[in-house]
């Protein structure tokens, strides 16, 4: 009888060691398929949808871009990073950036508007502020040039439209379009129009002297037959001419 219960004993341990036995291995599998489960291959990006006017926008460097930020794949893509990047590029007012799962990336821009040239180094927007010209250049005709010594754009930008709608009223005419403004260390303002034509304000009154001499110059111009070259109106109660060599007067 105790043969007998030994050989039991050793069956019942044999058994008890194959389930072990057992156990062990399927743990190392479920362990390597929940690690597989964790670490996926990443989504790529594999299309970048251009959305909006790109007239001077270069949509390979937008491409670049999404590139550099979508390395590690669609699911570490930062839109919000992106935006900002995108918004960084010269001509880009404003982006906007949205995932389109699985594997596409949009990009909605909203170009600069120049609406003045900031002497030789870029361009103010319709806001009066500054951006680079990243190699593109508008025609002088289609733009007025500012020169400034001072680098508040927003306020220079917006006398110079003020400056623009006084003259409106009064020569609504090609002629009376500023082509440049001149600004000094001082604030001092010298405005050049279409015939060489060029107004002195100073840096005081200068809407007051300017709205002066738009309701005179009609009178003005006639009489000396357009031969006014410069015009001084840093004075209270009159202006200073400088004619051009051939201009005459009639009367």
């Amino acid at each position: 009888m105790r043969q007998k219960y030994l050989v039991k004993r050793v069956a019942v341990i044999a058994v008890l060691l194959g389930v072990a036995i057992l156990v062990f291995a399927l743990k190392d599998q479920m362990h390597w398929v929940e690690t597989a489960h964790i670490a996926p291959d990443p989504v790529m990006v594999k299309k970048v949808i251009l959305v909006g006017k790109t007239t001077y926008i270069q949509p390979t460097r937008i491409s670049e871009l999404v590139d550099a930020h979508g390395k590690d794949g669609m699911l570490a893509l930062d839109p919000e990073r992106l935006r900002i990047a995108v918004e960084e590029e010269s001509w880009v007012y404003r982006a906007r950036v949205r995932k389109v799962w699985p594997d596409q990336v949009e990009v909605w821009v909203e170009e600069q508007r120049a609406a003045a040239r900031w002497g030789d180094d870029g361009y103010l927007n319709l806001s009066g502020e500054f951006f680079e010209s990243a190699g593109v250049g508008l025609g002088q005709a289609e733009l007025p040039r500012i020169d400034s010594m001072l680098e508040d754009t927003e306020a220079i930008y917006r006398q110079l439209t003020r400056f623009s709608s006084i003259l409106g009223q009064h020569s609504p005419q090609e002629k009376g379009k500023i082509i440049e403004m001149k600004v000094d260390q001082r604030g001092a303002i010298t405005l050049l129009f279409a015939g060489e034509l060029e107004l002195k304000l100073g840096r005081r009154w200068m809407e007051q002297r300017l709205t002066r001499w738009a309701a005179q110059s009609p009178v003005i111009m006639a009489k000396f037959s357009r031969g006014v070259r410069k015009v001084d109106l840093r004075y209270e109660r009159g202006m200073v001419l400088e004619l051009n060599q051939q201009g005459q007067s009639n009367g």
